[in-house]
């Protein structure tokens, strides 16, 4: 009985410590933000701009044509990630001159966090920036921690599938993720469009007070360290920004991000490829062809 109790026992611990390796390997090879830590620490200086925030400016900025500028924007990145992560990169001795942050619709949503506490995110990458003595830190922050660190495979074993396939989105040396879709050419835009409205507001609460705090903390710890702050409202496809402006939240949306942006540079560029379905890959993203162009547009008004 004992024999067999631990060979049960050496069985778990061996496939245990078998699926966390993989799978923090996994994570690793294929993380955004590891690749992209790697090529900041090569380009960094005390005098750029930090693009950050979620997977608009992901794909918007071209960060390779801007003296000293770094996109470390990551897909699904919400204000509370950001904030974590620009306070990890400050204690560790860097400084921008300039942080620019996404101020959209689906900003402070609550899936911002839904995605991030329920482990679809880069837990290897993000439990590294844990910090318990914020005041700010909750209990749920505490579960997904200890989960992140002792089990990350928990419940997405699937991700160990892509071990044969090790692709990962294609990163510029300064963060840009290149895309070379053309949203127009879809024959289903309209149906993706739906899809992406019912994702963004259809299953979580529009507007967390969560979020609104993490924004108003990385405002703050942006004025302390004499870094300025620019806000920017990315371009939306035409088909989108209508289909959100219909939407019976939208003007509860329009009062939280007035409210919250309010005494900072706002920068609204939503329309201003109204006319040019070509630059867009998906409703709410821009392609190659896009983000070149309105870097462009982006550098001269910051």
């Amino acid at each position: 009985m004992k024999r067999s109790l631990l060979i049960g026992l050496l069985a778990f611990l061996f496939f245990y410590a078998l699926s966390y390796g993989l799978y923090v390997w996994l994570l690793k090879s294929l993380s955004v933000n590891t690749l992209k830590q790697e090529s900041f620490t090569a380009r960094y200086t005390r005098s750029g701009t930090w693009y950050m925030g979620d997977s608009h400016p992901l794909q918007a900025v071209l960060a390779d044509s801007v003296p000293g500028a770094f996109n470390w924007a990551s897909s699904s990145e919400s204000y509370a990630l950001t904030y974590f992560k620009i306070k990890d990169l400050l204690e560790k001795g860097y400084h921008p001159n300039r942080i620019v942050l996404p101020l959209e619709y689906h900003s402070f949503s609550a899936q911002g966090c839904a995605l991030w506490l329920g482990h679809e995110l880069d837990d290897v990458f993000w439990s590294s920036m844990a910090d318990f003595n914020d005041p700010d830190w909750q209990s749920e922050f505490t579960r997904w921690y200890v989960q992140a660190r002792l089990a990350p495979f928990a419940g997405q074993f699937y991700k160990l599938s892509r071990i044969g396939n090790r692709s990962h989105p294609e990163i510029s040396n300064a963060g840009h993720q290149k895309s070379r879709d053309i949203f127009c050419q879809n024959p289903d835009s309209a149906g993706i469009v739906r899809a992406r409205i019912k994702s963004h507001f259809g299953k979580f609460h529009v507007v967390d007070s969560t979020q609104i705090r993490f924004l108003n903390k990385i405002l703050n710890l942006a004025a302390g360290r004499g870094i300025q702050v620019v806000l920017v409202r990315y371009p939306l496809s035409e088909l989108y920004l209508k289909s959100v402006q219909s939407l019976p939240c939208s003007p509860l949306l329009e009062r939280t991000i007035r409210a919250a942006s309010s005494g900072y540079k706002v920068l609204d560029f939503r329309t201003v490829f109204r006319n040019q379905p070509a630059y867009f890959s998906d409703p709410d993203h821009l392609n190659d062809a896009g983000a070149a162009r309105f870097t462009r547009i982006l550098n001269k008004e910051i």
